[in-house]
């Protein structure tokens, strides 16, 4: 049964909160902790009491920017001219109380130099003044440690750039180059949702087949009712995160379906249909449906009927703890008490360890092969056309996004006369940021792969497609 949908934090309590962070006050935290937060948080009432005095000791005084909300969710940007950040404060509504407030967290920090670097409203008629200017940002970026990965980007697949800055591993001062392997996190979602259209064109499953039919040994039968392959393709089947869910793993299921089946009691978070809400969990099942139709593992699926008929020589699905990943790009995140990653950054080896390869992405790949598994898509290569232009459909907005629009597996923004698509990957302390995006019609391709903590890459790609597609002066 669906939960009802929860509430984003009132504007009264985001006053309260941004007030106890301003005063850095002890007895404006206790008072914000004891009338605003749940029962259910109260356990932690200690870490949001540091969170609020660490707030206030490392950016104090801030200047509020912008309040957005996403479902429990109201997001807060921040600017700190003392330590020269920009920060995202994520105050969330507890999702089983929603009541009262359960967790305040940074969803992201960057340095302020990347909101400063000018891009022209207009394009240049030439694509060598482009990349001029892309060249000249970039570089300094990466001489202010604002940036650090390589950028790829081609026109009507003819490249026009391709750059590597920074260090791909800091410790043995090992460069990044075009060939770095770095991980991918969401990025890989692409990957999954081309696998299952694949199967959709040869007939082996259908978009609107329910769980119960397509995957019988999923344990929540009322789940497996209700939700279809559209639902977990447009994330619109109602599940969650997967990693925070706790984990009640089942007897006897393993591969991709055991790892779902570990969290397939969770409440839904609104019937399957009803709304848009990003779901690593939904893109897991997807994995388990290929494994249970194809009889193949999910990577091994992967690999033959997506890298390798597109061409993608040096992409590794592989990257647990045990494995060897030749040119791989260390991720680097901030310390954990650095709330807005002002200080010496830190090697993340906890998340890069655990980045093998599954539904809802992971594994590790360079500029050139995103490029051509792109290629490989608009052209035909690994899915009809109909079927390509029905994944590059938007169809639901996204939570503050304006003009982007999810479909299957990609993000859609319309630009102008252009199309624009693709999808990106990362989290805070994740140490990576990726972003991906194309146009529909092959004019340009543009692929940002870092090794920093987001929205690097996502604000860097952001940039170069809005200069791409901008009316030329």
């Amino acid at each position: 049964m669906a939960a009802p949908p929860v509430p984003a934090p009132a504007d009264s309590v985001v006053k309260k909160v941004l007030h106890a962070i301003e005063s850095g006050k002890s007895d404006d935290r206790a008072s914000l902790i004891r009338s605003a937060f749940t029962a259910n948080a109260a356990g932690d009432s200690a870490r949001f009491n540091r969170f609020l005095a660490s707030m206030h000791d490392q950016g104090a005084p801030f200047t509020v920017n912008k309040i957005e909300r996403s479902n429990r969710h109201a997001l807060v940007t921040l600017t700190s001219p003392r330590a020269r950040r920009i920060v995202t404060l994520m105050i969330s509504t507890d999702r089983a109380d929603p009541t009262g407030l359960g967790n305040l967290d940074i969803l992201s920090a960057r340095d302020a130099v990347l909101d400063s670097i000018t891009w022209p409203a207009q394009k240049p008629r030439s694509d060598a003044e482009v990349v001029r200017i892309i060249d000249a940002n970039l570089t300094r970026l990466a001489r202010a440690d604002a940036f650090s990965g390589a950028v790829y980007i081609a026109a009507h697949d003819s490249v026009i750039y391709n750059r590597a800055f920074g260090l791909a591993d800091r410790e043995d001062s090992v460069p990044n180059t075009a060939h770095t392997r770095f991980a991918l996190a969401s990025m890989g979602k692409m990957f999954t949702a081309t696998a299952i259209l694949q199967l959709v064109e040869q007939k082996k499953l259908s978009l609107d087949d329910t769980l119960s039919k397509v995957l019988p040994r999923y344990p929540n039968a009322e789940r497996a009712r209700k939700i279809t392959v559209r639902h977990l393709l447009s994330h619109t089947s109602g599940m969650g995160d997967q990693w925070s869910t706790p984990r009640k793993p089942v007897p006897g299921l393993t591969g991709a379906l055991g790892t779902v089946a570990a969290v397939a009691y969770a409440p839904l978070l609104f019937e399957p249909g009803a709304q848009w809400s990003y779901s690593n969990e939904g893109y897991n099942v997807l994995a388990a449906i290929i494994e249970e139709v194809t009889g193949s593992t999910f990577k091994d699926y992967i690999r033959k009927e997506i890298l390798s008929r597109s061409g993608m020589t040096e992409t590794v699905l592989d990257g647990g703890s045990d494995d060897i990943v030749p040119h791989r790009a260390v991720g680097y995140r901030p310390a954990a008490d650095d709330l807005l990653g002002s200080g010496p950054l830190r090697a993340n080896w906890s998340f890069m360890v655990g980045s093998s390869s599954g539904g809802a992405g992971g594994g590790y790949s360079t500029v050139s092969d995103l490029a051509r598994f792109g290629r490989a898509l608009r052209k035909g290569k690994l899915i009809s056309a109909a079927l390509r232009d029905s994944m590059w459909t938007g169809r639901w907005p996204i939570p503050g996004y304006a003009g982007e629009k999810y479909g299957w597996g990609s993000f859609v923004q319309d630009a102008g006369s252009y199309k624009i698509v693709g999808h990106g990957g990362g989290g805070t302390g994740s140490g990576i940021d990726t972003g991906f995006r194309q146009f529909s019609d092959g004019r340009y391709t543009i692929v940002v792969l870092t090794n920093m903590e987001p929205p690097t890459a996502t604000t860097i790609t952001s940039a170069i497609t809005k200069l791409l597609a901008a009316p030329s002066n």
